[in-house]
């Protein structure tokens, strides 16, 4: 399986649009992170657990595209 949660996301900064990077994880557990030009704190939110839902999907797509290529041969 295919361990999403490290996964760097990328995003602007609300304040001053610097370039933040992430982990789809700090998004799961809606961490604080930090701005590292002007240092704004900035609250995530992962509103109805998406990013959760998100990775079981694309895991669960991923596992169904393995059984189908390993039934292939068959």
């Amino acid at each position: 399986m295919l361990d999403l949660n490290n996964y760097n996301i990328d995003f602007n900064c609300p304040k001053c649009k610097y370039l933040v990077s992430i982990q789809l994880a700090d998004v799961k557990c809606e961490c604080k992170v930090f701005c590292h030009n002007c240092k704004a704190s900035i609250q995530l939110k992962d509103k109805n657990a998406s990013s959760l839902k998100g990775i079981r999907d694309i895991n669960n797509a991923l596992n169904d595209i393995n059984n189908t290529l390993k039934n292939l041969g068959k």
